[in-house]
């Protein structure tokens, strides 16, 4: 075991774990581009984040957030409200453009800006576009009513969907095989899920409550959202080869809304936990719904409330719950080595802090914080692993020996004594993290 003893004139605490937590996400906070509020809508699987920010107290632009670097993607928009909402594998981003009511746009790479049109109407508001730049979402259609059809715009033509009958109904997503999902009114006004393809619209079936939203699909026609019971009250539902799944735990929360699915069948959504009366996000891991919230790293500066997109690599973003909004990104991490307690754990004394299971030879950092959050490796990506730790410091280093364990001793100052610190060791090079550790000193 390899020993290093840091200058003890500097004063610094160190973490320790909470070994029974399993804390899976890094989380970011999207700042503003000057603005007091951003939010996050989609995400592709390089790890592309589209949302969009507050410039001033009453404009908002787009942007892309990626490696940390936040990006307005059309700074000569006009006023007032330009939103975003999702983003392909090329990069191109659709959403609403301010104009004469909203203006359905396609972002381009190279700062063009596609319009949609609409089916007749005075607006559009687009809210998913595939690889193939097909783009779908909600146009008016009558300029003398505010009433949608949905819609979907190939290579510059817009095709009218159609409803069941009813005045109004929204395409939520689409899928790179062309099929869409999205909700429409039959004449009785009960909303019904619908899945287009080839040209027609097929009914999904709906829960007790006769009423459903389909808010995605994926490559393998799994479909998710949500559908109400009798009663002020929705569960989130699945469609599995177009069948009917009640995926709501009743042990869990009052009501859930399935809102996202990736090509590996990982569903997100949003729920109101039994016992609260706020929203979070939640996640279906092994056929249940857990709070991503519990899953985020501890001592944050802001809870989660919404998500709206996963991607393939599991990247989950949405926005935040406390004033002023953030635009929230959870990246899962994967932990490759293990952190040991410090030893003895006291304040007021040197504490020894042991990683196991490294690459022997690996050079390892030691880092602290105070909150939890999320950060960048150096040369890395948020899809590979991020710290844990909001804006931490490093401690000192250490080189694996031939068992691949390191170790770190520092004097923790007495002053230390009731504090909570947070603590992670991450190999640079491997983009390696360990589990997060959190102490609370004697």
């Amino acid at each position: 075991m390899i020993r290093i003893e840091l200058t003890a004139g500097v004063a610094l605490c160190i973490a320790a774990t909470t070994f029974a937590q399993d804390y899976r996400y890094a989380m970011f906070e999207i700042g503003t581009l000057g603005g007091d509020r951003s939010v996050a809508e989609g995400v592709n699987d390089s790890g592309q984040v589209a949302g969009w920010s507050k410039i001033d107290s009453s404009n908002s632009h787009p942007f892309i957030w990626e490696g940390g670097l936040l990006r307005d993607i059309d700074p000569s928009a006009p006023c007032c409200s330009n939103y975003p909402h999702a983003i392909n594998a090329q990069s191109e981003v659709t959403g609403e453009r301010s104009g004469v009511g909203s203006v359905g746009v396609i972002w381009l790479p190279d700062g063009q800006v596609i319009v949609l049109g609409t089916i007749g109407g005075r607006f559009t508001v687009p809210y998913d576009i595939n690889d193939s730049r097909q783009v779908v979402g909600a146009s008016n259609f009558d300029p003398e009513t505010f009433f949608n059809h949905p819609f979907l715009w190939d290579n510059g033509n817009m095709i009218d969907l159609g409803t069941f009958g009813g005045t109004k109904g929204e395409a939520t997503a689409i899928n790179n095989r062309g099929q869409i999902v999205g909700t429409a009114w039959p004449p009785d006004g009960r909303t019904k899920p619908f899945l287009w393809e080839n040209g027609q619209l097929i009914q999904l079936d709906v829960l007790s409550g006769d009423t459903g939203w389909a808010r995605d699909i994926n490559e393998d026609e799994l479909i998710v959202g949500y559908s109400t019971l009798p009663g002020p009250t929705s569960h989130a539902v699945k469609w599995v080869n177009r069948q009917l799944v009640d995926i709501h735990e009743d042990s869990v929360a009052q009501w859930s809304h399935a809102n996202g699915i990736n090509n590996n069948g990982v569903i997100i959504g949003n729920m109101n936990p039994n016992g609260t009366q706020q929203t979070t996000g939640f996640i279906i891991i092994d056929d249940h719904m857990v709070d991503l919230n519990t899953l985020a790293p501890p001592r944050r500066l802001r809870q989660l409330e919404f998500v709206d997109e996963i991607n393939d690599a599991g990247v989950i973003v949405g926005y935040t719950r406390s004033t002023p909004v953030r635009g929230a990104i959870l990246s899962p991490v994967t932990p490759t080595f293990s952190l040991a307690a410090p030893i003895p754990g006291r304040a007021g004394r040197s504490n020894v802090l042991t990683v196991t299971g490294v690459t022997p030879g690996a050079r390892v950092h030691f880092v602290y914080g105070l909150n939890g959050g999320g950060t960048i490796i150096p040369g890395c990506s948020i899809q590979t692993n991020a710290l844990q730790i909001h804006r931490p410091t490093v401690i000192g280093s250490a080189t694996a020996n031939g068992n691949g364990e390191a170790s770190l001793a520092r004097y923790v100052p007495p002053i230390a004594s009731g504090q909570t610190i947070l603590f992670q060791a991450v190999v640079q090079g491997e983009c390696a993290i360990s589990q997060l550790v959190v102490w609370r000193f004697e």
